[in-house]
C-alpha cells in the first residue's frame, strides 16, 4: 500500500481512477463478481478518503470486472469463438484492445466530472 501513498496524497481522482481501472483489468483475473469484491476491498478506504462518487466507483468496478477478457483472450473468450466456429484470433485481439482502450478513456473522462 506504500506505493499508492503519492496517489492518495495528490488527491487526483483522475489518476486514482486510471490506476484502479488498470489494476482491475490487467492485475486481477477471474470472475467479474470476485474481481469486484477484491477491488472493493483493496480500494474502498482510498475511495472514501478521496471522496470518489459512487457513480464513478461503480463505473470503475464495472470496467475492471468486465473488460479483463477483452484485454487479453482467456479460455472463456476462446470457448465462445469455438462455439461460433471462428479462428480469427487476430481480429479478436484487435477489437479487444480497442474496447479496452475506449473503456479506460471513458473512466478517465468520467473521473473529471465525479
Amino acid at each position: 500500500m506504500e506505493f499508492l501513498r503519492p496517489m492518495i496524497e495528490s488527491q487526483s481522482k483522475v489518476v486514482f481512477s486510471l490506476v484502479a481501472a488498470l489494476t482491475g483489468i490487467f492485475g486481477i483475473g477471474g470472475a467479474a463478481t470476485a474481481d469486484n469484491i477484491v477491488m472493493d476491498s483493496m480500494f474502498k478506504g482510498i475511495v472514501t478518503d478521496m471522496g470518489v462518487s459512487s457513480t464513478l466507483w461503480a463505473l470503475i468496478l464495472l470496467v475492471a470486472g468486465q473488460i479483463t477478457s477483452f484485454a487479453y483472450p482467456e479460455a472463456d473468450m476462446i470457448g465462445q469463438m469455438g462455439l461460433a466456429r471462428s479462428k480469427d484470433i487476430k481480429n479478436l485481439v484487435k477489437f479487444g484492445i480497442t474496447v479496452t482502450a475506449a473503456s479506460v478513456v471513458l473512466v478517465v473522462v468520467r473521473a473529471f466530472f465525479g
